[in-house]
């Protein structure tokens, strides 16, 4: 195998034998490693297809990591540059691996090699570089397809890189992205790379969207390359939030209100088992315990279904235009700043009301004479009165839920996702109060079957929203 070495450069060019190396020493064999830019310089003697790079050292660089990059006329080839890890003497071995940007190197062009970093307590020494590769002809038509890092983050861009050989300016070069949905990135999902001086790039920026994706592989495919890149999920959903309300002493009274929803709740949407049964659930965290703290569901006063929210106490009451006001008292401790997920149900063919209190059947009462048709009404709904403190989480259902799937609303203190329950198929609709189904531009909070509710003007705007959540 013939061997030609000029000024520390050698080259192999054996006859016969497809694979070039050459061999660069960067450093003296003995002697402290040092940092700079061009440590070494040459010339290609012939085009060249690199295809591996190594480094190696004769002592091992302790404290930090050697890099090296190579330039091509003063631009670097690499999109990672060249590691040999701590208590290692090659590159090989290293927990980084480069990434060539462009390896076709044309005859005469000047190749420089900086030392961008050495070890910290001990440098290291005796560098040395292999390029291995093969000779270009000059008919030869070459394409290199990279990106510029391996994994972005969503909300970052990174950049993927076409290099040629022997292919003339202006050449429009198809891509196509796949892995991800047009949404994703700020570019079309297909297109071209249009070559200047044998080299063309495309930058990619990831749209950070509140969509839980999960991790995604963006991959760019070109001229039969393709390069892949992970996309992190960095971008979260809007943090939980809920709704607040100030102290009003002429009552918080109609706050929210069914009969201006749109689409309305009607009858109709409570045929579950007997027409108009349904089911309350709500998280309520107080301010205060010393005044009436209401939270309600009526057609209009005459006719009402109430939780009332005292110090030592919750009563559920119940009340229709023919009977005086029904209570069930069940005697708990209830403190401020705290949350407690309340909950009733009523059965509008036998009168039966149901209220829980953090999951727990806590009441049974029976009123023949029950308001059968709570959701007929125009005025009413469910209201917030007199009320100091944050709800979240309202939902109500159609017909009377069990003991149990009451229960899997309360989850373990903290609120569960409502769609992963069994019993979602009877949900009217669900409001999460989280700011990204609270459009900011008024009074409407939509909820996740699409009824929109309006909110009055006796809400605390300047704590609308807060991350107290359960």
């Amino acid at each position: 195998m013939g061997i030609n070495k000029i000024g520390g450069v050698t080259l192999d060019v054996s006859a016969g034998n497809p694979k070039q190396t050459i061999l660069i020493d960067v450093s003296a064999e003995t002697g402290d490693l040092t940092t700079g830019a061009a440590k070494k310089t040459f010339r290609l003697p012939y085009n060249f297809n690199l295809s591996d790079v190594r480094a190696s050292v004769n002592t091992a660089p302790v404290g930090s990591n050697i890099l090296v990059d190579i330039n091509q006329n003063g631009t670097s080839i690499l999109n990672t540059k060249i590691n040999i890890d701590v208590t290692e003497e090659s590159s090989t071995l290293s927990d980084t691996s480069y990434s060539l940007k462009n390896p076709f190197l044309s005859n005469d062009d000047e190749i420089t090699v900086d030392v961008d970093q050495v070890g910290s307590s001990t440098a290291g020494s005796g560098l040395k570089l292999l390029l291995i590769g093969t000779e270009i002809t000059a008919s030869d038509s070459l394409y290199h397809l990279s990106a510029s890092a391996t994994n972005v983050d969503e909300g970052n861009s990174v950049v993927y890189n076409m290099h040629t050989f022997n292919v003339a300016d202006s050449t429009n070069i198809p891509y196509t992205i796949s892995g991800i949905a047009a949404g994703d990135i700020s570019q079309s999902l297909t297109g071209n790379f249009s070559i200047s001086s044998n080299a063309a790039s495309l930058t990619i920026n990831v749209v950070a969207d509140a969509t839980t994706e999960g991790v995604e592989t963006m991959t760019l495919t070109s001229q039969s390359l393709a390069a892949n890149v992970v996309i992190a999920d960095t971008s979260q959903p809007a943090a939980a939030t809920n709704y607040s309300f100030n102290d009003n002493l002429s009552g918080n009274q109609k706050q929210i209100s069914y009969s201006s929803m749109s689409p309305q709740l009607a009858a109709t949407d409570f045929t579950n088992g007997t027409a108009g049964s349904f089911t309350f659930s709500v998280w309520m965290n107080n301010d205060s315990l010393s005044r009436y703290r209401d939270d309600w569901v009526t057609r209009d006063y005459s006719n009402k279904i109430q939780i009332e929210v005292r110090s030592s106490y919750v009563r559920f009451v119940h009340k229709t235009a023919a009977t005086s006001w029904q209570s069930n008292y069940v005697w708990i401790t209830q403190n401020t700043g705290t949350w407690y997920h309340y909950c009733f149900s009523v059965d509008t063919n036998t009168g039966k009301f149901t209220g829980y209190v953090n999951g727990a059947n806590k009441s049974v009462a029976t009123n023949t004479a029950i308001e059968t048709s709570i959701w007929s009404g125009t005025s009413g709904g469910w209201n917030v009165v007199n009320y100091v403190g944050f709800i979240d989480n309202v939902a109500i259902y159609d017909g009377v839920l069990s003991d149990s799937d009451v229960a899997a609303l309360y989850g373990s203190g903290t609120a569960p996702d409502l769609s992963a329950l069994s019993s979602y198929t009877d949900n009217v609709d669900w409001w999460k109060f989280d700011n990204d189904v609270y459009d900011g531009t008024g009074d409407l909070i939509t909820g996740e079957k699409g009824h929109d509710i309006s909110i009055g003007n006796n809400v605390n705007n300047a704590n609308l929203l807060s991350t107290n959540t359960p």
